[in-house]
């Protein structure tokens, strides 16, 4: 073997001889990861494919980089929005929702940054024959570790749309609804259960073997490690599957109940952006393996593509149900400002949005009946856009056989003067 112990000296490229002792090890690792232990790793890793006689020396890091720039801005900017809502408007409270996809941004927003460094370290984005062996292990490296966070992400983003159409589901719907719901929610807690052990525990004996080349070479004795393929294959379908059994659910639920057919249209829309989302895993399923081996390093970008808007169309998705308040909100709020038999403030009319009861209303009193049902189910919950409609719509439907605008009034008219009666019945200090 004619390596040398410096670690000075430089990685020689892929498909030629190891230029030192590193080298060598990465190479052993390659071979020991698809199964070839007695083939002699001093001649080299020498790719399946041969390598051009002429060949171009292209580069797609600056695009890389330009897109995973795009995607920390989108995760970033769409979490940021929902949780200064929250904090922002006093009539609103954190749920187990919010807190589980802020657990999803901070995961998700790890995986542009590994892909900036595998652009930038690990000879993503060039050609095969431009990468030397130090930058195949940093690429293999983070591209492990980078696919681990991705499967956790969009395992705790599933988890948080879930807990929110399980909150609908309470409003809405018998206990069968409920009940489908905490087991579809109890095989996503065992999809990421699931995901970081097969990932960590891949090479059962030696662990640390499952993410680094180097490592697995250095190793005297092969490590015993799981099928890799098998796994990513596994991982991904079953996402898939659960992707397209969350588009649905909510478009069965918003089908019965009963609420505004504009607002009704937005919500569908926010689901349709789910559907880009569900498209983006099925799209990474379509990429050939031979296609993708043939330049591993430059062809790798187009299921980046894929993930990418997975992972980004995913959050929006999650996200947009509660910025579907912020967007409306102020439109709604001029149509909402004028009860019956008073006048509301604009700050009564977005609390109106909200659903929760506004100070500056005024106006005859109400029935405290209805109004303490509805406080008593909103006093805990993580309120969404989505519940409220439910409720506008129900108490739209009291008794009113008149069409005079002062014995009948609109949904909205019929919530100004529920706020103001929940207003008074409330005590100090109830939220």
């Amino acid at each position: 073997m004619s390596t040398t112990n410096s670690s000075d000296a430089t990685s020689g490229f892929l498909g030629q001889p190891p230029n030192n002792l590193d080298d060598y090890y990465i190479v052993r690792g390659i071979f020991r990861y698809y199964g070839l232990y007695n083939v002699n790793a001093s001649l080299g890793y020498v790719p399946a494919y041969a390598t051009p006689a002429v060949f171009s020396h292209d580069s797609k890091q600056p695009a890389i980089i330009a897109g995973m720039v795009i995607v920390i801005a989108v995760i970033v900017a769409s979490t940021a929005t929902r949780l200064a809502l929250r904090a922002l408007k006093p009539m609103l409270h954190f749920g187990w929702d919010d807190w589980t996809v802020l657990l999803a941004s901070c995961i998700a927003i790890t995986y542009p940054v590994y892909q900036i460094v595998m652009a930038t370290s690990g000879g993503g984005g060039l050609h095969t024959w431009d990468v030397t062996y130090n930058q195949f292990e940093m690429f293999w490296y983070y591209g492990t570790v980078s696919q681990l966070t991705y499967y956790v992400s969009v395992g705790l983003i599933k988890i948080s749309i879930t807990l929110f159409i399980r909150r609908l589901i309470d409003r809405s719907h018998s206990r069968w609804y409920a009940l489908a719901a905490d087991v579809f929610l109890a095989t996503l807690v065992i999809y990421v259960l699931l995901a970081i052990f097969w990932s960590v525990f891949s090479c059962a004996d030696q662990p640390r073997a499952s993410f680094s080349l180097r490592y697995t070479g250095a190793l005297d004795t092969p490590p015993v490690c799981g099928n890799v393929f098998a796994r990513a294959w596994t991982m991904s379908v079953v996402h898939v599957v659960q992707q397209v059994i969350l588009l649905a659910s909510p478009i069965v639920i918003l089908w019965t109940v009963r609420m505004d057919k504009y607002k009704k249209a937005r919500l569908f829309a926010i689901w349709i952006a789910g559907a880009v989302s569900v498209l983006g895993g099925l799209l990474r399923q379509t990429q050939s393996s031979s296609e993708y081996a043939s330049d591993i390093m430059w062809n790798y970008t187009s299921i980046l593509v894929w993930t990418s808007l997975d992972l980004c169309m995913g959050l929006v998705t999650a996200n947009l149900p509660v910025m579907d308040a912020f967007l409306f909100g102020s439109w709604v709020s001029t149509k909402t400002t004028y009860g019956a038999g008073g006048m509301s403030s604009g700050a009564a009319g977005q609390d109106l949005e909200y659903g929760k009861a506004s100070r500056a209303t005024t106006g005859p009193p109400t029935n405290r009946s209805l109004v303490g049902r509805d406080e008593e189910g909103d006093r805990n919950s993580s309120t969404e856009n989505i519940i409220r409609v439910e409720h506008e719509v129900e108490l739209s439907y009291m008794p009113a056989d008149s069409h005079d605008d002062s014995s009948s009034g609109s949904p909205v008219r019929m919530c100004s003067i529920s706020s103001r009666g929940k207003s008074r019945g409330r005590k100090s200090g109830d939220r």
